[in-house]
């Protein structure tokens, strides 16, 4: 995995990750993790107000970068588009808890 410097709005982070979307969705998720303890759902105005509660540090894009922060070349993605992939993660994961859980109640 690569080191990817990771910032948008008042946002600023270091992770590895296996790509440059995925490090967008880390970002997301440090946000949600620390400023909004529920989990959304993927409907539109969920997402504006999830917008205004957990997301207000991070700006309309979050950049990503192998080389540092700041820099002109770094790829950008579109921070409602690494909302969406967060909320589709939390969803599969629950998911996963659930049936984990009905398979353990179960034996």
């Amino acid at each position: 995995m690569a080191k990817f410097y990771v910032q948008s709005g008042s946002f600023r982070g270091i992770v590895d990750s296996y790509d440059a979307e995925c490090a967008a969705v880390w970002a997301i998720h440090r946000v949600m993790a620390c400023d909004s303890p529920s989990l959304p759902s993927a409907d539109s105005q969920t997402n504006r107000e999830s917008s205004e509660i957990g997301l207000f540090r991070l700006g309309d894009e979050i950049g990503i970068s192998e080389r540092g922060f700041g820099r002109r070349d770094r790829d950008r993605v579109a921070t409602s588009h690494a909302f969406l992939k967060w909320v589709q993660l939390m969803h599969s994961i629950d998911a996963l808890k659930e049936r984990l859980d009905d398979a353990i109640e179960r034996r």
